[in-house]
């Protein structure tokens, strides 16, 4: 059996719709009742739900070591996509609990058991971490990972970058297609490293097939904002500088101290907008040769229409 943690995030489920489509035995371990509800609209809306007779679902989270250890009874390898996603310096402690201390504790876990790990890290964790604090507790969290290797697990360790996805448009991975898709908008001049939920899954679980012992970073191209704001169908497109965004940062983190807001315009967020994207692609891995991919820039424009479709017409 196949335990997919995260198994209600937009990866988790597509992680499900595949290997449920390949009959494979899966439990999902999930948080809350309201997402679960998502991901069966999420099978329903690829006109899959008969596909969700094959997952067995077990709510639960990774302090309760207990249920845990029911979630791991039968079961021989874990995807354990499990991951919260913030730039924002609020919730530090947070992103430690979630990716460090509910990686820590599934790795104690598979180290007692014997069970294999395929663990889905973040491109921000190169370096160290040093992009952000978001990427050093992924960073963090790999730590454990080699340190369950070396006590005996098995392992894989993916590195995606920015994945794009379908269904779940209000979710973080979502929130690209709200500032780009758009018929006027404001990009900076940085590039990102893409990739898709159905390329993650496809080349994760073939490199699963055999040991990796270093990460393996899961970027299918590279985009400069403007192209990949025009590919999303943006018809003007306003490029803003630096030295604006640093202003704008300053303005909205005033705004979001005094009224209790979120921050969404850190200088972490600044500098990643700013940044030139280097990284490797799927292509630079001939290991990936095998994995028949579709072309990025065909699943783009098959996504950008599947939003405008469904978000902006409706």
């Amino acid at each position: 059996m196949i335990l997919v943690t995260g198994a209600t995030g937009m990866l988790g489920a597509h992680f499900l719709l595949s290997l449920s489509s390949q009959k494979k035995k899966i439990r999902a371990f999930y948080r809350t009742e309201e997402k679960r509800v998502e991901v069966i609209a999420f099978f329903k809306y690829h006109k899959k739900e008969e596909n969700l007779n094959d997952i067995e679902w077990l709510k639960g989270s990774y302090d309760q070591i207990d249920l845990l250890d029911e979630a791991l009874e039968e079961v021989n390898t874990v995807i354990h996509c499990a991951a919260l996603i913030s730039f924002d310096p609020k919730h530090k402690s947070q992103l430690y609990k979630t990716n460090v201390e509910g990686t820590r504790n599934l790795v104690n876990a598979l180290i007692a058991k014997k069970i294999n790990l395929i663990f889905i890290s973040s491109i921000a964790a190169a370096n160290e971490g040093a992009s952000s604090y978001y990427g050093y507790t992924k960073y963090l969290s790999e730590l454990e990972v080699y340190r369950g290797i070396q006590e005996g697990i098995k392992a894989t360790i993916v590195r995606p970058g920015v994945i794009l996805g379908d269904f779940f448009w209000n979710r973080p991975s979502g929130s690209i297609f709200k500032q780009l898709a758009q018929q006027k908008t404001r990009v900076t001049k940085g590039s990102v490293g893409l990739t898709s939920a159905n390329s993650v899954v496809k080349c994760t679980l073939h490199l699963s097939k055999s040991e990796q012992k270093t990460p393996t970073i899961l970027v299918s191209k590279i985009m400069r904002y403007d192209e990949l704001a025009k590919a999303m169908g943006a018809e003007k497109i306003v490029v803003i500088s630096k030295p604006t965004l640093r202003v704008l940062s300053v303005i909205e983190g005033l705004y979001a101290f005094m009224f209790r807001k979120p921050r969404k315009l850190s200088p972490e967020i600044v500098d990643s907008l700013t940044s030139e994207s280097l990284y490797p692609t799927l292509s630079d891995y001939p290991e990936l040769g095998e994995v028949e991919l579709e072309d990025f820039e065909a699943e783009l424009k098959q996504l950008s229409q599947s939003y405008h479709a469904t978000c902006v017409r409706a």
